[in-house]
């Protein structure tokens, strides 16, 4: 999300005609050739085009359609921030949807959820701190992951995977973005308008849609009023965060945690789909979940 498609049809297309292994290419050509052909199988009229009206033009249209879905949800779970939570617990006071001045830091419940790992002793410890994160004197580090992303905002610093990415307000953000708001209860009304996922045929879940979900959160939750993607030294940099979350569950994950990341959302997200292993992913992680751990001792 959030890349140009001209890279990727440039790179997709030499690749298309070549017909090479993957391997022979650098890691970010591979990666566009990955979405290369993931758009392909999605739109296999895709090379027709092209040829028939050019690569600058199917770029070009591909950018704004991309850009508008993405301004949709950004504004969905933004305008709807407020029912993420249960209503058992409500956000106290209740969040504006006209404006974002007492979210963020600037708000004690959405101060706790973002609060991050490196910093959650200096959070509690001093007034002043919490302070400069109010007043945006102070930007949580986009890798230094906020507590909303564990369970109940709980975690355990031996297995830091152990709730990873398996929050509610993650699914509750889900639900609306990909089953609608009808779907915050987790019964979508039959007469309700389409979700995305229905309209695209999505039966199981990927760590790029969870990245996707847990960056437009962050964003709701925060008090910065306007998406960018990337940050300029003074806003936060929401795509560093995002392409984190998925090297961090693709690559710095075992595999079991990884499977049982997606096997935890697939019984959330799609019940009536359920798979029994995620081996389909590409290229398995061998690392260990020291990537992920390392992330409570960073810094700003």
């Amino acid at each position: 999300m959030w890349m140009r498609f001209a890279p990727i049809l440039q790179e997709g297309l030499k690749y298309d005609k070549k017909n090479t292994e993957l391997e022979l290419y650098s890691k970010d050509q591979q990666h566009h050739i990955k979405l290369f052909l993931l758009l392909k199988a999605d739109a296999p009229d895709i090379l027709h085009m092209v040829r028939h009206y050019g690569i600058d033009i199917i770029t070009d249209f591909l950018d704004a359609r991309c850009n508008d879905a993405c301004g949709e949800d950004v504004k969905h779970v933004k305008d709807h921030a407020q029912y993420l939570r249960p209503t058992s617990n409500p956000f106290s006071p209740p969040l504006s949807i006209t404006d974002k001045v007492i979210r963020g830091f600037r708000h004690p419940q959405l101060a706790h959820l973002i609060r991050p790992l490196g910093w959650l002793a200096e959070f509690d410890d001093s007034e002043i701190f919490r302070q400069q994160l109010a007043d945006g004197k102070k930007l949580a580090h986009p890798h230094d992951w906020p507590l909303f992303l564990f369970d109940e905002e709980t975690f355990d610093m031996e297995d830091l995977f152990k709730s990873f990415l398996c929050n509610e307000m993650l699914v509750q953000a889900w639900r609306l973005i990909f089953q609608g708001p009808s779907a915050l209860d987790g019964h979508p009304s039959p007469n309700a308008k389409r979700g995305n996922a229905c309209l695209n045929g999505m039966k199981k879940v990927t760590v790029a849609a969870l990245a996707y979900v847990a960056t437009l959160v962050y964003f709701a939750l925060s008090s910065q009023e306007t998406f960018r993607p990337r940050g300029n030294g003074h806003t936060f940099d929401f795509y560093t965060f995002y392409s984190g979350l998925i090297t961090c569950v693709n690559e710095d994950a075992m595999a079991k945690d990884h499977d049982a990341i997606l096997l935890w959302w697939n019984k959330q997200a799609f019940p009536n789909h359920m798979h029994t292993d995620n081996k389909g992913h590409a290229n398995p992680p061998a690392q260990t979940g020291r990537g992920l751990q390392a992330q409570a001792c960073l810094r700003d």
